[in-house]
C-alpha cells in the first residue's frame, strides 16, 4: 500500500489490512524508549538477510546456508526461529503498532489484539544467535492458523490481525515510512528475467556494498537530536518544551518545510531587489507539495 501524505502527517494510526494500525511515534515516546533503542528497533525492521548473517559472531563459512536455502529465507523466518528473537520482534512491533502483538509458536505468526498493558524487556541481545540449522530451514512456518483455545477448553477471543511471512515486509515498509526511514526491498536476482536488468542490479548491489565498507562517517547534522533543536529554535510556534508532542514524521515534515521556506525567502528578496527577468521565481513555491516519491510500497 502507498499511504497518502495526509495519512503520513496525521497522528492517527494507518491501518494495514489484515494486520493493524501503524503509528508514527511522538518524540516524547521516543525519548521515553531511548534514542539508541529506537534506532536499533528501526535497524532490525529495515534489515535484510545478508546483513543478518554478517552480524553473527565469528561466522564460519561452512555453516552458512546454501544459495538455494537463502532463496527460501526471509527476515521473518530468521527472527522467529528462536523464542528469544521472536519475543524481541514482538517488543519492537508493540512500539510501532496501536494494538498488542504477541508471537504464537503454534501458528508460526504474530497475533494482533486490542492493546493491553505492555512492558518492554531487555532483549537487545536476542539477535546474536547462531546460524539456523538445516532442520530449522526445513521446518519453516507454513502460515496455517489454528484457533487459540483458553485454559477451560473454550475458544479465546479471536485476534484482530496477524503478522505472517507474507505481510511482514509490507508492515516493515510502512513502519519505516512513518518514521522517515528508507526501506530497501531485497529483490532476488533469480526472480529477474531480463539479463540486462540482472546486470544493473548486480552493479547496484556491488556499489552499495562498497559504500558500506568505505566507513564514511554519518552526517551528524541529520541526527534526530540536532533536527529537534534546529526546528524548535527556528519554527515560529514550536519550542524545546512543546516540540515533544510532534510525531517523528511531523518533525521531519516541519524541518523540510522550514528548509524550503528559507530558500523561498531568499529568492523572494532577490526578486524584490533585482526583479524577475528570467521568470524563474515561483510565487506559489512556498506551498508546493514535498517530494515523497522516493519509496515504493506494497
Amino acid at each position: 500500500m502507498k499511504p497518502d501524505y495526509f495519512d503520513l502527517i496525521s497522528p492517527s494510526p494507518i491501518l494495514l489490512p489484515g494486520v493493524g494500525g501503524v503509528l508514527s511515534p511522538t518524540l516524547k515516546d521516543i525519548s521515553t524508549l531511548g534514542i539508541h533503542t529506537y534506532h536499533y528497533y528501526l535497524s532490525v525492521l529495515s534489515m535484510d538477510v545478508k546483513t543478518y548473517f554478517s552480524m553473527l559472531p565469528n561466522p564460519e563459512p561452512r555453516t552458512f546456508p546454501s544459495e538455494e536455502e537463502l532463496s527460501r529465507l526471509s527476515m521473518f523466518d530468521l527472527l522467529t526461529l528462536q523464542p528469544s528473537s521472536a519475543a524481541f520482534l514482538a517488543e519492537i512491533l508493540n512500539f510501532f503498532l496501536k494494538e498488542d502483538v504477541s508471537f504464537s509458536g503454534e501458528n508460526g505468526c504474530f497475533l494482533v489484539n486490542a492493546k493491553e498493558a505492555y512492558q518492554t524487556g531487555n532483549a537487545a541481545t536476542a539477535l546474536t544467535g547462531t546460524v539456523p540449522s538445516k532442520c530449522c530451514l526445513e521446518n519453516l512456518p507454513t502460515g496455517k492458523i489454528t484457533e487459540p483455545v483458553g485454559s477451560n477448553g473454550s475458544p479465546e477471543k479471536q485476534p484482530t490481525g496477524r503478522i505472517t511471512r507474507e505481510n511482514y515486509e509490507a508492515l516493515c515498509s510502512l513502519i519505516c515510512r512513518r518514521n522517515n526511514v528508507r526501506f530497501q526491498k531485497e529483490v532476488p536476482l533469480s526472480g529477474v528475467k531480463s539479463k540486462k536488468a540482472r546486470e544493473i542490479m548486480k552493479k547496484l548491489k556491488k556499489g552499495r556494498a562498497e559504500k558500506a565498507k568505505s566507513g564514511k562517517k554519518t552526517d551528524t547534522s541529520t541526527e534526530l537530536g540536532n533536527i529537534i533543536s534546529a526546528v524548535a529554535n527556528r519554527h515560529p510556534s514550536l519550542n524545546p518544551v512543546n516540540i515533544w508532542e510532534l510525531t517523528v514524521f511531523q518533525l521531519w515534515d516541519s524541518f523540510f518545510r522550514l528548509s524550503n521556506n528559507q530558500i523561498y525567502n531568499i529568492e523572494s528578496m532577490s526578486v524584490a531587489a533585482w526583479g524577475n527577468k528570467d521568470n524563474h521565481f515561483d510565487a506559489a513555491g512556498w506551498f508546493k507539495p514535498l517530494d515523497l516519491s522516493n519509496e515504493d510500497f506494497f
